[in-house]
């Protein structure tokens, strides 16, 4: 697999620095928290506590009133899925899944643009 060249303006530190960026790599927390760091000065301790409050507000948002919205980035919404019948592939055995409440996201116009033109 052939791996592009990193742009110059990218720090040393931050995801875009080390990854492949093919698309197989996926941003974890501490490339995240690099990443800002880099980017704002500010102390990685410091960025840490701050990102696990947004995700903490978020998780809140979603639990408490169903919904997070960022405007041009995306929304994240609980919906609800209604039980069903469904087959065991091993056993191909028929069973009750339960209705459930799951996370979705959808990307907003900005991201949806950018994502488009990558």
């Amino acid at each position: 697999m052939e791996t592009r060249s990193v742009p110059a303006t990218a720090p040393s530190g931050s995801f875009h620095a080390r990854a492949n960026l093919h698309g197989g790599d996926v941003l974890n927390k501490e490339q995240l928290i690099n990443t800002v760091a880099d980017k704002t000065g500010m102390k990685k301790g410091e960025v840490r506590q701050t990102v696990d409050e947004v995700f903490s507000a978020i998780s809140d948002a979603l639990i408490h009133d169903g919904k997070f919205q960022y405007i041009g980035f995306g929304s994240f919404m609980v919906k609800k899925r209604a039980g069903r019948t469904g087959v065991n592939p091993r056993t191909k055995e028929k069973m009750d899944i339960k209705a459930r409440r799951v996370a979705t996201f959808t990307p907003g116009k900005k991201l949806s643009t950018k994502i488009a033109q990558k």
